[in-house]
């Protein structure tokens, strides 16, 4: 169950591409756009890029639980063509190589890409117009915020002070005194003779 609910947002597509990209500006609340979306069990991956969010991926996915991948902070530069083309295909599992081992990405699973930049600057050398990548995932610029009011961070806990009084049965701690330096004032010459002489 998400913390995000429809009610939060201006506007609220539901994503029924299989593959679809969200990009645009920092703060816009794309992330929270993701994570609404109806769906059992999502499975979050953030970053995605390179060797490490492959592993990521096949560390917390689980093939027929998860029917949601919300991946951000995406930067698919790194990956080969064929590697986009079987992530993001709707029909055919994909097996995926990491570090020495594999896993399956069992289709259909609905994946949600996140990024700032568009795709076009995130997808593999040479692929950023390649027909065979570009019609397997749908792109939505989000340039504004999508909030209604943007969710407000909880605030740490402070634990209330504490009032000396009456009823209080706390101590009251003396006060910390410095001491004082001698004063430093001169003294009068001394006198020699008699007085009044």
């Amino acid at each position: 169950m998400s913390k995000f609910h429809i009610a939060t947002f201006k506007f609220f597509p539901e994503l029924e591409q299989q593959v679809t990209w969200l990009y645009g500006t920092s703060g816009s609340g794309k992330s929270a756009l993701a994570k609404a979306q109806p769906c059992k069990n999502s499975c979050l991956v953030k970053p995605f890029n390179g060797v490490a969010g492959l592993e990521m991926l096949k560390n917390k996915y689980q093939p027929g639980f998860h029917d949601l991948l919300i991946l951000d902070e995406v930067d698919l530069r790194s990956f080969s063509r064929e590697l986009v083309i079987a992530l993001f295909d709707e029909d055919d599992d994909a097996v995926i190589s990491v570090r020495f081992t594999s896993f399956e990405l069992k289709k259909p699973v609905k994946i949600i890409l996140l990024s700032n930049e568009p795709p076009e600057k995130l997808l593999p050398k040479g692929a950023e117009n390649d027909p065979a990548i570009k019609r397997r995932f749908t792109r939505l610029p989000i340039y504004s915020p999508t909030w209604i009011q943007a969710p407000q961070p909880p605030q740490p806990f402070q634990p209330p002070r504490q009032l000396l009084g009456p009823g209080n049965t706390a101590q009251r701690q003396p006060a910390q005194r410095t001491p004082l330096a001698p004063l430093q004032t001169p003294m009068p010459p001394p006198r020699y003779g008699t007085p009044g002489v």
